[in-house]
């Protein structure tokens, strides 16, 4: 985006009066009705630079509420807006992809061939992929915005986990949405800036001693001067990227199924695994019945 456009100084005046995440929420509306995938881009773009630079400060702040886990409960109640079927949702299922006068494809369009169960009055699902290939070879500017929005979903999803924890907020519906367009784009400036703000709760954490969670987990490269040859905090991390690296496979695993076979189970019991990781045992037990435990360790 241009810096002289008048998106980028919307961007810029917003950032100077106020960082909220339902502010930026507000402006991902705004562009994706007047500039369709690109304008929802720019809007979630937005939301992850927003997250990944004021992580502490960013408004619903945690100062909000004494009770810690109040705050982050609000944090996860704006955060929620992007999967509002009356908002920002919405907005995104309007976009049209194709204008022409003879047939008229909206995002609405795709997402009800691809659904389970799928409408009786649906596209075919063979139409719609012929048409996304269509537009993916001829005019690949109308899915792009698509692909930038993913990356910046998965920026978004990452820093919720990262810290909001257990209060992080069901975004699969959006998720779902974007992977049926999108082709993944690695290496987002935002998702880099996510890992790097954890590497800083990594070596926060070894200074105080304190056990690694799943939250303070990150890639050791990311941050090299953190560790010298050595000190203790070597085999943490490497243990912590591990475990990193083995919730980034389980999430993977979730969207597979969440995208394929949405109306199963599995996704919802790979979500609550993940939510699990980093915790201590204590608290993974009290969560699931014990006689559920046998069972399942009987059965396996």
């Amino acid at each position: 985006m241009a810096p002289d456009s008048a998106p980028a100084r919307a961007r810029l005046r917003l950032e100077a009066f106020c960082n909220a995440i339902r502010l930026a929420v507000l402006f991902a509306r705004s562009r994706t009705r007047l500039a369709g995938s690109a304008g929802f881009a720019e809007g979630m773009s937005l939301l992850a630079s927003w997250l990944d630079l004021y992580p502490d400060t960013i408004h619903p702040q945690l100062a909000v509420d004494a009770d810690r886990d109040a705050a982050l409960e609000i944090r996860s109640n704006a955060l929620q807006a992007l999967t509002d079927v009356d908002g920002l949702l919405s907005d995104l299922r309007e976009i049209s992809l194709v204008k022409s006068t003879a047939t008229r494809l909206q995002v609405r369009d795709v997402e009800r061939a691809f659904a389970r169960p799928r409408p009786a009055d649906a596209l075919s699902q063979d139409s719609v992929r012929q048409q996304l290939d269509y537009l993916r070879a001829q005019t690949p500017a109308v899915l792009s915005g698509f692909d930038q929005a993913l990356a910046s979903f998965d920026g978004i999803e990452t820093w919720s986990e990262l810290h909001l924890h257990s209060f992080a907020p069901d975004l699969s519906t959006l998720g779902n949405v974007l992977r049926l367009f999108a082709r993944p784009i690695e290496g987002l400036a935002a998702h880099d800036g996510i890992l790097e703000d954890a590497a800083a709760c990594v070596t926060q954490v070894a200074d105080m001693g304190a056990p690694l969670d799943v939250t303070t987990t990150v890639q050791v490269a990311t941050t090299p001067h953190a560790v010298e040859p050595g000190q203790p905090m070597r085999s943490a991390c490497t243990s912590a990227t591990d475990r990193l690296m083995a919730l980034e496979k389980m999430r993977e695993a979730r969207h597979w199924f969440e995208t394929h076979e949405p109306s199963s189970p599995i996704p919802v019991l790979l979500r609550r695994a993940e939510q699990f990781v980093g915790k201590r045992y204590a608290e993974v037990v009290q969560a699931i019945p014990p006689e559920l435990l046998v069972q399942w360790d009987s059965e396996a």
